[in-house]
C-alpha cells in the first residue's frame, strides 16, 4: 500500500506566542472546510514517510480526519492512499 502527500492551502491563526491553529482547508478544486474542531496536536509520523510532522488530529464535517505540517517546507499537507 502506497500513500501520496495531497498538499492543501490552510488559513491559519497564530496567537501572541506562537502557537498555529488550523482553521479552513482549500482542497485542490477549490472547496473550502471548516475546521470545526482540533483534537490533538502531536509529532507523529505519516504513512507516505519523509521528516516527521506535527499531526493535527481535525473534526471536519463531523468526520475525524488528519492533517500534517511540515516544519522544515511550512506546508499542509493530507495523505490519500494510492
Amino acid at each position: 500500500m502506497y500513500y501520496e502527500k495531497i498538499y492543501l492551502t490552510v488559513i491559519a491563526e497564530f496567537n501572541a506566542v506562537g502557537g498555529m491553529r488550523p482553521t479552513v482547508i482549500t482542497w485542490q478544486d477549490g472547496k473550502r472546510y471548516i475546521i470545526d474542531k482540533i483534537k490533538v496536536v502531536e509529532r507523529a509520523p505519516c504513512k507516505s514517510g519523509g521528516v516527521l510532522p506535527v499531526r493535527y488530529t481535525v473534526e471536519i464535517c463531523g468526520q475525524t480526519k488528519y492533517l500534517y505540517y511540515e516544519r522544515t517546507n511550512e506546508r499542509f499537507f493530507v495523505e490519500r492512499e494510492v
